[in-house]
């Protein structure tokens, strides 16, 4: 199939699954409903008056963070970036419903960028991304696809042979979720494998310095508004509907959950990093496949991860080529989690029935990711390429 024409297909069905999408998030009366009663819930809208973005304060520099764990001031869960889109898309709008539809727009750019990328890199496969179920769930749940759409473009510079820009990608990623700033390890493990120390260096570095860059302005303006992001997120209660740690260990206390996630993350990262170094043969498949399985396992093992997260690791599923069986059922398990979370009334189950099917969508979820980034591991250097 020619270049364009696939492309072309990718990008008409992305945007079907992106309509799809907004016809969902926007299909809420003006009264919102309990945010477990309909599957319209969104986090856009009712941040856009929790966070002050409807009386347009300007995010970070003046934040604080209450003894409880409440925001003001400009508060703001997320980095820098995703913050200030979130403000600056907020400066044309004074309602919540027409915030809705100008980041729809702007997520939905993201998307298509995405998509197109993927096409180029990976060809039909692209599709995993552009007609994937949890795209048309999460796509304007949250602002993820910032972040997603920052990966991809990094990726794509990698593949196109240029790893100080992707790692600069990686480091804008970061500003937006802090994810992407972890690709930057591939990079350099395959330069230092070529034996390209000071290479190595320059894109270690250019990571870093981007991230650190975007930060920087903020750190000065205000060190302890920007820090409350940080903060928030040390102190954040386990929450049973995310995290397989709330859900295995009733009760179990934030230090508790923060220590035993940051454990887990460094043995996950050391495992994967020691079987890219073990296995790494300079095929281009390899740097793929750590992106993806670290993804995965910061999924299953963070201390938050919230279910639009499940958008990070979707397109892994086009540029590492395994069964697409592993897609299949990441996509299942995130459609009955999603309903079981966000449309009780629709199921016409009782909140208890319904918690108990979260409960298991989270450990199905783990379970699948974790298998699937086993096999990754465990092929790092036999993976095929895009």
């Amino acid at each position: 199939m020619p270049r364009a024409l696939l492309t072309a297909l990718v990008l008409a069905t992305c945007l079907v699954t992106l309509s799809t999408g907004a016809a969902l998030k926007t299909g809420c009366s003006g009264d919102r409903p309990d945010w477990r009663s309909d599957p319209c819930y969104n986090d856009i809208e009712p941040l856009y008056v929790l966070r002050g973005i409807d009386a347009g304060t300007f995010p970070y520099v003046h934040a604080r963070l209450s003894a409880d764990g409440f925001g003001s001031n400009g508060f703001n869960e997320y980095p820098v970036l995703t913050g200030l889109f979130m403000w600056a898309t907020g400066q044309a709008v004074s309602t919540a419903h027409d915030y809705l539809l100008v980041s729809i727009v702007g997520l939905g750019v993201c998307a298509l960028l995405t998509a197109a990328l993927l096409a180029r890199i990976a060809g039909l496969r692209a599709l995993t991304f552009a007609a994937a179920p949890p795209l048309a769930l999460y796509a304007f749940h949250n602002w993820d696809l910032l972040a997603v759409a920052a990966a991809t473009v990094g990726l794509a510079l990698w593949w196109s042979g240029r790893p100080r820009w992707a790692a600069v990608a990686f480091g804008i990623g970061g500003a937006f979720k802090l994810y992407p700033i972890l690709f930057v390890v591939p990079l350099v493990l395959e330069q230092l494998l070529r034996r390209r120390n000071d290479e190595a260096l320059r894109v270690g570095a250019c990571g870093v310095a981007t991230l650190v860059l975007t930060n920087l302005p903020f750190v000065v303006a205000g060190p302890s508004g920007w820090w409350a992001t940080y903060r928030f997120h040390e102190t954040r209660l386990p929450s049973s509907s995310g995290t397989v740690w709330a859900n295995a260990i009733g009760g179990i206390s934030t230090g508790a959950e923060n220590a035993l996630s940051a454990f887990a993350l460094v043995l996950a990262l050391a495992a994967i990093s020691f079987a890219f170094l073990r296995g790494a043969t300079g095929g281009r498949a390899e740097v793929f496949a750590w992106c993806a399985a670290v993804t995965a396992a910061l999924l299953v093992l963070s201390k938050v991860s919230s279910p639009q997260y499940v958008l990070w690791v979707l397109p892994f599923f086009a540029v590492v080529r395994t069964n697409l069986l592993w897609w299949v059922a990441l996509c299942a398990v995130t459609v009955v989690r999603y309903w079981a979370l966000f449309g009780v009334g629709d199921l016409g189950l009782g909140m208890s029935t319904a918690d108990e099917v979260v409960r298991l969508a989270v450990y199905a979820q783990a379970a699948t990711l974790t298998a699937w980034a086993a096999v990754i591991t465990v092929r790092m250097g036999s993976l095929p390429g895009p």
